[in-house]
């Protein structure tokens, strides 16, 4: 079935740093029309803020696939770093990156539901947050696990669509062995790994040195990670799609 998805989020939609899993989606089914409104650091709110402009023109959508919420928790760690991170929080908080809490989270979410709604008739769909570091037990990954309880509630209190990349991703991570890299290398972070993705092997490479299961840096996605991604989303939307059809 010919379908119009929009994709909104942050570099793991945009897919420029590790593996595409939009790419990957398109891919797989090439019929389908997708538009990727993804953006390298942005936080919920900055997701939400870019909506109107995106849905300006009045493009319709049959879906609309969030991943919202891994910068949020992200950005307030980088005061625990060095100056470079140090100093790229103070510039990112200056020109509106702005992380919200999670009660403050949940209430821009269902905002910006909302808005979605009075703009398009397309389902929504909600992907929980993957991993923040592939020590499940982490700080980051601890903190994650009530965000991502909020948008698993929302999903309910709001009708969405649920892509629950996250349980599928634990299951793989408590089978691994599990590691404590997240961005550990700010040049790395905002030159060198996007250079390196951009080899052929490049992606692979960065994972199997830092000794990663399913991402290149504890976030970004490589292979495995974006092919979960896709499994997921295209479950729920494949699901929802036939539900339609058959009503």
């Amino acid at each position: 079935m010919n379908m119009k998805i929009l994709f909104l989020g942050n570099s793991i939609t945009r897919g420029q740093i590790g593996e595409s899993f939009v790419a990957s989606i398109q891919i797989d089914n090439p019929i389908w029309s997708i538009h990727n409104a993804g953006v390298d650091g942005d936080t919920l709110k900055n997701i939400s803020d870019r909506l109107v402009n995106i849905l300006s023109d009045g493009s319709e959508y049959d879906f609309v696939v969030i991943e919202a919420g891994h910068n949020d928790i992200i950005l307030p760690q980088f005061n625990k770093k060095g100056l470079l991170f140090q100093f790229a929080l103070g510039h990112l908080l200056r020109h509106g990156r702005q992380p919200l809490g999670v009660e403050d989270f949940r209430v821009e979410y269902l905002g910006m539901i909302k808005l979605l709604r009075e703009k398009t008739k397309g389902r929504i769909v909600l992907t929980t947050l993957s991993c923040i570091n592939e020590n499940l037990l982490s700080e980051t990954n601890l903190i994650r696990i009530e965000y991502n309880k909020v948008i698993r509630a929302i999903t309910k209190e709001a009708n969405c669509l649920l892509a629950d990349v996250s349980e599928a991703f634990e299951t793989v991570l408590k089978e691994s062995s599990q590691t404590d890299y997240l961005l550990e290398s700010f040049l790395s972070s905002v030159y060198f790994d996007k250079k390196i993705c951009r080899q052929k092997g490049g992606v692979q490479k960065l994972s199997k040195k830092r000794k990663l299961t399913l991402t290149i840096d504890g976030i970004h996605l490589n292979e495995e990670g974006a092919n979960i991604y896709r499994r997921t989303i295209e479950k729920s939307i494949s699901e929802a799609a036939g539900d339609v059809v058959h009503k």
